[in-house]
């Protein structure tokens, strides 16, 4: 019975998610996910819930998310089959946080371990700065670089998604994070929707002058790598210094490299890679990079 109820749960996330995740809750609070009981009778819609706790005096963002999803019996998921599940810990460095879950975590079935992984990358990423979730048991990883995208878009049943997307855009010599609501179709529209919007930010970020003939022509994801064919109009944008234009190839990298099924990007412009964008020399593909942002 448990098998069938846990499937009815993974099934409501996709339903849940154009409410169910949000980028911290309010200032000196932390939004913790978690799984309420589930049962034979239970609409499915309630599975899941969202708690904000306020930080505590002295307390960072991850102790008041460890102390929330810990909360009520010590217990992670407050239903019966995942009651002994609890996180024992969390470090962070460069964007990531890894989480150390109890043992019993080991001993959960896959798709256990997905409602434990769901709840887990909500929580940490609705923490700013945080952008990627490791969860270990036993010192060992055993979910590597669960993102918000990878948590609520894993059920290829349904056709679209209401779905909170981060972008990656230019600020002050550095790239900075705003997120927007989307309605986005699966599949390959999926990705170039989401890149479609990053050219619309940087239009609205850097002024770009280019008529409307800056577009999208393809976007292509083949066992995680990722390439983006963009229009000539491209290098209409290239601005003459290069940590400017090393920053909005990385719009691109950043925003695209959170995505489901997506770990390096590479730039064409007509099909052919770019071997340079303005003053700046790409090393095709790239990867996400948290130093930039900095």
């Amino acid at each position: 019975m448990h098998k069938r109820l846990i499937a009815i749960a993974l099934a409501g996330i996709l339903c849940l998610s154009g409410c169910i995740w949000q980028k911290e809750a309010a200032a000196n609070a932390v939004a913790v996910y978690r799984i309420n009981a589930i049962e034979e009778d239970k609409d499915y819609t309630s599975v899941f819930e969202r708690i904000t706790y306020s930080k505590a005096t002295g307390e960072s963002e991850i102790e008041t998310a460890l102390r929330g999803l810990n909360t009520q019996s010590g217990s992670l998921m407050h239903n019966s089959f995942l009651s002994k599940c609890q996180v024992l810990g969390a470090s962070f460095e460069d964007g990531t946080v890894k989480v150390q879950m109890s043992s019993d975590y080991a001993r959960l079935s896959a798709a256990e371990k997905s409602l434990v992984d769901v709840c887990v990358a909500l929580t940490f990423c609705s923490i700013d700065e945080i952008f990627y979730v490791d969860v270990l048991c036993n010192d060992t990883i055993r979910s590597k670089n669960l993102t918000v995208y990878s948590a609520l878009l894993n059920d290829s049943s349904a056709s679209s998604v209401s779905e909170t997307v981060k972008l990656f855009l230019p600020g002050d010599g550095v790239l900075t994070s705003q997120t927007q609501t989307l309605s986005l179709d699966r599949g390959e529209a999926f990705y170039q929707a989401i890149t479609e919007e990053i050219i619309a930010g940087l239009v609205s970020a850097r002024g770009f002058d280019i008529s409307g003939e800056l577009h999208v022509q393809s976007v292509l994801v083949i066992e995680g790598h990722c390439t983006v064919d963009l229009s000539e109009a491209f290098f209409a944008t290239e601005p003459a210094d290069a940590k400017d234009a090393q920053l909005i190839i990385f719009s691109f990298v950043n925003t695209l490299c959170l995505l489901p099924d997506i770990d390096e990007v590479t730039i064409e412009v007509g099909g052919r890679r770019i071997s340079g964008y303005g003053s700046y020399s790409p090393d095709w593909p790239l990867v996400f990079s948290y130093e930039i942002m900095k």
